[in-house]
């Protein structure tokens, strides 16, 4: 059957699509500069000599828009609309998102982008109602015209209308259910922050926490994800794709990069550990009519932090402020080496971070009211490194330099573990030893005390780490000479 890509009302791409759901036959491709970004390579299109890769692309392209297999409730809700894949699901909506203004359709419907889009009409909840389990009569004819269809992710979401505005409702995991309570914590610090974000807020239904936003694009803007600008040039095994060839990637395609912008989403991931910071979920704002760019998407999509899927016991072997077992993504695995990619020292200096001087206790407060599935124990654990995140921060913001982050992220973590005096000068020692047997003292170890301390000089870092070992520890002699 024939089938057309459209961008509102232009067609791009119109191919053949056969009952086993394969393309064979590109039949048309028209309104170049309007197709897709995920369908071109190099960030252009192939060649009309072999258009087979576009055909795997097309097909690709259908297959993330869909709702993945791993989603909760998805079998059961399938069941009950009576359709038998997501792939069928999407195809009663168009793939119609309320992301952008793709989608596709059987060329022989002659639709009108203004009479079904979501963006000014009206939609059913049924879908959303099944994904949430709220449905489950079967042999009724639902109506399956819907967003919910090509809203991706493994959370369990739906779109709502409410007073004329498009809000998702979005769920947790697991039995604490942190995501949610996340992202309120990271739209509060991106607010205290003054950081262009997406504002989530609790909401509770059928006596269970979710959280809600707003659409952050309208009829006449679309966010075009990294995923969809770096596919061919992207490591999707283990998600992660090199910063510079991302960057050479959006000069190809005109994108101007405003590389502090997104150093500080960086920074706001680092505070709160987020884990999750793939390709799909941050990326650039284009205006759908004259595709010009408008720079970076408002920061969402943060809830898969704070350790939300670690036991008390789990959780003990990551509380560090800088520990290389917590994941992040897509530039780097390591926390430290990812934010270093950015122009770090600029991207923190233009941060109010003395606003989160409370950010714990507001943490601490939002958990004990909402949520009954987690301990104090670890409550108190997630809002003391938070607030610890922040500290570090702070003393860099101060410092001269930040050649030396790495090894105060580590010293700081160890430092301010230490509340038992015998146990802190076995850790002192151990750390000069340490620098004595690498010859590197100086290099080394002072270096990264002087930064952590933002002293003038040696001498001003003498007196600042015995103020230290005496009036924070009660230390006056290590036991040895220096």
């Amino acid at each position: 059957m024939k089938y057309t890509m459209y961008h509102k009302n232009l067609p791009t791409v119109t191919f053949n699509l056969t009952e086993k759901g394969y393309i064979d036959n590109i039949l048309s491709i028209e309104n170049v500069n309007h197709i897709h970004p995920f369908l071109l390579t190099n960030g252009k299109l192939d060649s009309s000599d072999n258009y087979y890769p576009l055909y795997d692309k097309i097909l690709r392209w259908m297959k993330e828009r869909n709702i993945p297999a791993s989603r909760k409730n998805l079998s059961s809700a399938l069941s009950t609309l009576g359709v038998k894949s997501t792939d069928e699901l999407a195809l009663y909506s168009f793939y119609l998102s309320l992301s952008d203004q793709y989608w596709i359709a059987p060329t022989e419907l002659h639709l009108n982008w203004e009479k079904i889009n979501f963006y000014k009409n009206d939609f059913s909840e049924d879908v959303g109602k099944a994904l949430f389990g709220e449905i489950n009569q079967k042999e009724i004819k639902y109506n399956l015209h819907s967003p919910d269809p090509s809203t991706n992710g493994q959370l369990v979401k739906k779109w709502v209308i409410e007073n004329g505005e498009r809000i998702l409702v979005k769920g947790g995991s697991g039995t604490e259910q942190l995501e949610p309570f996340n992202e309120v914590l990271a739209s509060e610090i991106c607010k205290r922050l003054g950081l262009e974000h997406v504002e989530y807020s609790l909401h509770i239904e059928n006596r269970k926490h979710f959280c809600k936003c707003n659409n952050f694009t309208t009829e006449d803007t679309e966010y075009i994800t990294v995923a969809d600008i770096c596919d061919d040039i992207a490591d999707w095994k283990n998600g992660f794709v090199s910063y510079e060839h991302f960057k050479d990637r959006c000069n190809l395609l005109g994108i101007k990069l405003d590389e502090k912008e997104l150093g500080k989403m960086f920074v706001v991931d680092y505070l709160i550990a987020n884990e999750d910071r793939h390709l799909n979920n941050f990326g650039f704002i284009r205006n759908s009519n004259d595709l010009s760019w408008k720079g970076l998407c408002p920061i969402y999509d943060s809830g898969s932090s704070m350790f939300y899927n670690l036991s008390d016991f789990e959780l003990d072997s990551k509380l560090g402020l800088e520990n290389n077992k917590i994941q992040c993504k897509p530039f780097s695995e390591n926390y430290i080496k990812q934010l270093l990619l950015f122009p770090l020292k600029d991207c923190i200096n233009e941060l109010h971070l003395d606003n989160l001087n409370d950010i714990g206790t507001f943490y601490k407060e939002l958990l004990q009211k909402n949520q009954r599935n987690i301990s104090k124990e670890k409550i108190d654990k997630l809002s003391s490194c938070l607030q610890n995140r922040v500290t570090l921060l702070q003393e860099i913001q101060k410092a001269r330099t930040i050649k030396n982050l790495p090894i105060v992220a580590s010293f700081n973590s160890s430092l301010k573990s230490y509340d038992n005096k015998s146990d802190f000068t076995e850790f002192l020692k151990e750390k000069y030893q340490e620098a004595i047997d690498n010859n590197s003292f100086k290099k080394e170890l002072l270096s990264f005390y002087l930064f952590g301390l933002n002293s003038k000089d040696e001498k001003d870092f003498e007196k600042k780490i015995k103020n230290i070992l005496i009036h924070k520890h009660g230390i006056e002699n290590l036991g040895y000479e220096r």
